[in-house]
């Protein structure tokens, strides 16, 4: 289909380029042959208007053969009509415009102005028009099938693309046609790679993804967070699926944040469990103890604590020897917050400290930021996440 298709529009394409070029060639012909034979029939004649017919005459009978032959698209063209004209004075408008070049010339002669009109008869030559349109039709459709078309060419350069940024040439076709239908998921997919430190190829396969459209803003940061942190791709996306929940593994001696499992230091770790069951069991935020009178009755609680879950023996001494100390909060909650946010980057925020000035005391008053419905208590060891990033 496509092949008669190019064929036909060679044809007309080529009837009327020949068709063209073999009238021109007459018309040139003509304008050399005709004037200086008419001059010549018009010397001392008496009356311009019968020596000019008397020439038509003898003009219409010889033969005019155009020097570059007709070609092969059109059988030899007749001249059939041929007839000569006084049009007025040279240069006047007097006799309208001059015809067409395939049709006659109009030239000055003596001040005056001569006119020639004719007629070219140009049959096609179906055999030579057959064979040519085939010719050039398939060579058309041959350059169509092997030339990209523009669709292609942008698929080609989208595949270049990513074969330079590392994707393997067996997933490029396939991506580089999801691509080009939506060119902003490349930009998506570079973001996406650098935060998960992942190769572009992943990052096209997560966009890809049933799940991807599922994630919010949030949800994908925690996906490039447990992805970054060297979790499978599974329980990375059970960690970004995963409600924005607070649980403690104390045996393990780990918190586990939106389902990721953080290992913290032994006695921050302890203070932050402290910190977080008073907020889960409702209570306000702790106010610092005076620097020079600390809480004897809070140490000796939290130094149980720590001596049942395996605190470290030193900082269990000194809670029992001098209770809980204002110096003694400040570092531990410093070291809490340095490590998750070096776990966690900017998503550690939501799981830090609120710090207010209680009015009573002027003191600082200190409590976690997260509701307490989103806390939970030690958790059972068959809810855990095994695979722990490093």
């Amino acid at each position: 289909m496509r092949l008669l298709a190019w064929s036909l529009l060679c044809a007309l394409l080529l009837l009327a380029l020949g068709w063209g070029r073999i009238q021109w060639q007459w018309h040139q012909q003509l304008m050399a042959e005709l004037p200086p034979k008419v001059a010549a029939s018009l010397v001392n004649s008496q009356d311009r208007q019968t020596s000019l017919e008397r020439s038509t005459l003898r003009l219409a009978q010889m033969t005019l053969t155009p020097r570059d032959g007709p070609g092969w698209l059109f059988a030899p063209p007749q001249l059939t009509e041929l007839a000569l004209e006084q049009a007025g004075e040279a240069g006047s408008p007097v006799g309208g415009e001059a015809p067409p070049f395939w049709r006659g010339a109009c030239w000055p002669l003596d001040g005056q102005r001569l006119c020639a009109h004719w007629q070219l008869q140009l049959v096609p030559s179906p055999s030579g028009v057959a064979l040519t349109s085939l010719l050039m039709g398939g060579l058309l459709s041959l350059a169509g099938i092997l030339l990209p078309s523009p669709r292609r060419w942008r698929r080609w350069q989208w595949r270049h693309k990513l074969a330079r940024q590392g994707v393997s040439p067996a997933k490029a076709p396939q991506l580089a046609a999801s691509l080009q239908a939506d060119p902003a998921r490349l930009q998506q997919a570079q973001d996406f790679a650098a935060a998960a430190a992942c190769s572009l190829e992943a990052a096209l396969d997560w966009l890809a993804h049933a799940d991807w459209p599922g994630l919010d803003a949030s949800g994908r940061d925690w996906l490039a967070l447990a992805l970054r942190q060297g979790l499978a791709a599974e329980t990375a996306l059970a960690v970004a699926c995963h409600p924005p929940q607070l649980h403690f593994d104390l045996a393990a001696r780990q918190v586990v944040i939106h389902g990721l499992p953080l290992r913290l230091s032994r006695t921050p770790l302890l203070y932050f469990y402290w910190y977080a069951q008073r907020r889960r069991a409702g209570l306000p935020g702790y106010v610092n103890p005076a620097s020079h009178r600390p809480d004897r009755a809070q140490g000796q609680a939290l130094a149980a604590l720590m001596r049942q879950h395996g605190g470290h023996g030193k900082a269990i001494a000194e809670l029992e020897a001098q209770g809980l100390r204002s110096k003694t909060l400040d570092q531990n909650r410093n070291r809490i917050r340095d490590e998750l946010r070096q776990a966690l980057g900017p998503l550690a925020e939501p799981y830090l400290f609120d710090s207010t000035r209680d009015g009573a005391t002027a003191r600082y008053c200190h409590g976690l930021l997260i509701p307490a419905e989103q806390i939970g208590g030690i958790l059972d060891e068959s809810l855990l996440i095994n695979e722990i990033g490093t």
